[in-house]
């Protein structure tokens, strides 16, 4: 049976959830939704059949030693880290992986999974999983297609095609659709023939290099010189800087999903959320009397709807509804739920007016 390996993409900045997530330590660091963090919680969802001795982190190497604290303490040990001089998006990462991977087994499967993602449905998880792996081994390259759950206009969406095989396990890909309008985004709702896209694949390593040669032959010819003029030291990957800053900047839907004719869409029911906002962290975790989220030394009062987190300082609220109030050692974040996409916005502000300390976080003295 083919090798499956994991590969844990890391180099997400989630500036969405400022002041909480910084340049020096993002969201995947961050305990959002219990005592791991995101990164953690991605680790230790894999499948106990995974073995995960041969699993890949891809990640920023600003986040090196952050990284391998996290995988100690979930794994045991330390997997091998790829470390990017600067992301590229998705592309190229996979990329750098397929190669890892073919040196391990010609014929690996990679299990292509963002550190950042909230899944609440375990089981579930493991069990399009498994449908996945079977698409792939028969040479399907798989992505994970959630089901929505409401006309969403933060997500892309995945419109499917006839049945692959069976059961419904899997669909042909009609095509891909970019983040909708809100008239859009009910239309595909109420469809039904819609998926959310997870940013989550599975195929073989030996097809991926296979596409990305046909599709974007200057992607992979410099992610290769990259990987081999790596740099290692113990289990980081030190990847060369001039080569990779060279790789044309893509996702892996753009450079392959979208250019092949085989590929298919799991549905996945899974709990899913990309926590890309403080108002969607607000709808995937369990709520309190109040229909509230509190984290930290928080005193609220005929508060409804909020999310409040507290780094450290205590946080009063009276008579409040529909806020985030998010306090942390540099910076406090009061705002309207609804308005929760503009946070990039003021971390945008503090870029252009030479404020980069609040964006970094207090990590960058370290």
């Amino acid at each position: 049976m083919a090798t499956l390996i994991p590969v844990i993409l890391s180099g997400g900045s989630g500036t969405r959830l400022w002041p909480l997530s910084t340049t020096h330590k993002p969201k995947q660091f961050h305990a959002l939704g219990g005592d791991l963090s995101l990164f953690q919680e991605t680790l230790d969802r894999l499948p106990e059949t995974f073995d995960t001795k041969n699993l890949l982190v891809v990640a920023n190497a600003k986040q090196r030693f952050l990284i391998a604290q996290q995988c100690e303490h979930v794994l045991g040990h330390v997997p091998a880290i790829a470390l990017e001089p600067q992301g590229r998006n998705t592309a190229p990462a996979a990329v750098v992986a397929a190669l890892y991977a073919r040196e391990i087994d010609p014929d690996a499967l990679l299990l292509i999974l963002p550190a950042d993602h909230l899944i609440r449905d375990l089981a579930e998880f493991h069990t399009v999983l498994e449908h996945a792996r079977k698409q792939a081994v028969q040479g399907h390259p798989a992505t994970f297609g959630i089901v929505p759950t409401a006309p969403e206009t933060g997500y892309g969406y995945i419109e499917k095609g006839a049945a692959v095989g069976e059961g419904g396990k899997a669909f042909g890909i009609k095509a891909f659709k970019e983040k909708p309008d809100q008239k859009t985004a009910e239309t595909y709702f109420s469809s039904g023939n819609f998926y959310w896209n997870s940013g989550m694949f599975l195929f073989p390593a030996k097809r991926f290099l296979s596409d990305i040669g046909e599709h974007a032959p200057e992607m992979l010819k410099a992610a290769t010189a990259a990987w081999q003029n790596a740099e290692r030291e113990h289990d980081f990957i030190w990847l060369d800087e001039k080569s990779f800053t060279a790789c044309p900047s893509d996702s892996i839907d753009y450079a392959v999903m979208e250019r092949i004719s085989d590929g298919v869409v799991v549905p996945s029911d899974i709990g899913w959320s990309d926590v890309g906002a403080w108002n969607a962290l607000w709808e995937a975790l369990d709520k309190s009397a109040g229909d509230n989220v509190h984290t930290g030394p928080i005193h609220a009062v005929d508060t409804e709807r909020t999310i409040i987190h507290s780094d450290g300082h205590f946080v009063a609220a009276v008579g409040v509804k529909d806020v985030v109030i998010v306090a942390t050692e540099h910076a406090v974040l009061v705002m309207d739920q609804s308005r929760a996409q503009e946070v990039k916005d003021v971390v945008a502000h503090l870029k252009d007016t030479d404020q980069l300390h609040l964006v970094d976080g207090p990590e960058a003295d370290d």
